[in-house]
């Protein structure tokens, strides 16, 4: 079975009668014996990856800085390597050593925001607007981190447009 022992340390923060909101955590992870599935020809092979380090922070920041308009962004760092995991490709005669490589699956870091603001139309009626960004950073798909198995970084943008009834019942 596999094992992982985590320590975080943070802060919940709440300013301004709760209309300005700041958390920040930073940890380390010690993951062992990490199975893997990975690609191999044909076949998915699944392989014993021996043990990882896993470090990193988050921040996220939360306003109101106007009633009915919410603010919110998010930043998330991952530096994930596996440090134990020899022979992790390759053949019996000639074994690949995966160590100090980065982590399947694993961006190196995340981003998100949001604007939104929501005000009555009518006495039954409210309206929404908001938008959304996210971005991931590069990941690889395989754990011998194969320039072709690269993931780059992209970004998501998503817009919305609402009529909700004012007991937030419904929406369309």
């Amino acid at each position: 079975p596999e094992f992982i022992t985590t320590y975080e340390i943070g802060a919940k923060t709440s300013w301004l009668d709760n209309r300005l909101r700041l958390n920040v955590a930073a940890f380390y992870s010690d993951h062992t014996d990490i199975q893997v599935s990975s690609l191999r020809g044909t076949a998915f092979k699944l392989t014993n990856a021996g043990a990882a380090e896993i470090k990193g922070f988050e921040i996220e920041m939360q306003a109101t800085p106007l009633e009915g308009l919410e603010l919110a962004v998010g930043f998330g760092y991952t530096d994930a390597e596996y440090s134990d995991f020899a022979g992790c490709d390759g053949t019996a005669a000639v074994p690949i050593d995966c160590d100090g490589n980065k982590v399947l699956l694993v961006p190196d870091y995340t981003l998100t925001s949001t604007v939104q603001y929501r005000r009555p139309l009518t006495g039954n009626l409210d309206y929404l607007i908001r938008g959304d960004y996210t971005r991931r950073g590069d990941r690889y798909d395989d754990v011998n981190n194969n320039p072709f198995s690269l993931n780059k970084a992209f970004g998501l943008l998503n817009g919305r447009l609402s009529l909700i009834g004012n007991d937030d019942q419904w929406e369309v």
